[in-house]
Parts: C-alpha cells; structure tokens; sequence
C-alpha cells in the first residue's frame, strides 16, 4: 500500500502530483506553490456536499474523492483567467463554460461521480392527471 493512500475510513486528499497527472504536464513552480491552498479550498468544497458523511467512506470510495478533488484544482489552473473564448484574427476558439469558469467549482459530473447529484424527475399518475385536466 502507498503511504498517500487512505488508512482505514479516513480521507487523505490529493496531492500536487495528483493534481499533475489530471493536467499530463510538468506543473511550474508557481503553480506548484498555489496548489496546496487550492487543493484545501477544494476539499471544503467537497466536504459541504458531504456534512454528515465525511468522517466515513462515501459510497463512491476515497479514491473517487480524491480523484474530484485534484481535478477541481485542475480545472482551475488549465483557465485560470476564465477566459471563454479568445480571437486573433481568423482564429478563435471558444471553451466549455461549465469547465472553464476560472474557479474552483464543483460541477454536476463531480456531483454525480460523489454521488451526490440531485435526480429531479417527476412521477406522474395518468389517471389523476386525466381527471384534473377535465375539471379545467
């Protein structure tokens, strides 16, 4: 076992490696100095979505919490300006807005990999429905 890895039910966070294998490049040394404080204020991101169920292993498993936590910070060093959309002469290009906000953010595919996503669906009954919509 590696010494980064959860010992027991207790969450051990991403690392600046972590964050590094999320970006597949050599981090600088500035970025290298932020990304502690990063990965902490991701963390406690992590944890409001989790109030009463971080001192036991959530069902997605350490790793997975892991995993979000390092590419939060990710995200975040890939855009950190939070440019959208750039133009120099016949070039432009234009980023994904939930991905490139230039903040640390916990976005719905994070949510569902914690599995902590919020399923809204409606269960409706044909009969009541038939019969409300013939009182109308």
């Amino acid at each position: 076992m590696r010494e980064d890895e959860p010992q027991g039910n207790v969450f051990v966070p991403a690392s600046v490696a972590d964050v590094e294998a999320c970006l597949l490049r050599a981090l600088t040394v500035t970025e290298k100095q932020y990304i502690p404080v990063l990965l902490a204020q991701a963390e406690r991101k992590i944890r409001a979505l989790y109030p009463d169920r971080m001192a036991e292993e959530p069902l997605c498993g350490w790793d997975t919490v892991k995993d979000v936590q390092a590419e939060i910070v990710a995200r975040r060093l890939r855009n950190p300006e939070g440019f959208l959309a750039e133009n120099d002469g016949q070039y432009s290009y234009q980023r994904d807005r939930v991905t490139a906000s230039g903040r640390l953010e916990v976005t719905e595919t994070d949510k569902v990999a914690l599995g902590v996503a919020e399923q809204c669906f409606t269960v409706v009954n044909p009969v009541l429905e038939r019969e409300r919509r013939g009182r109308l």
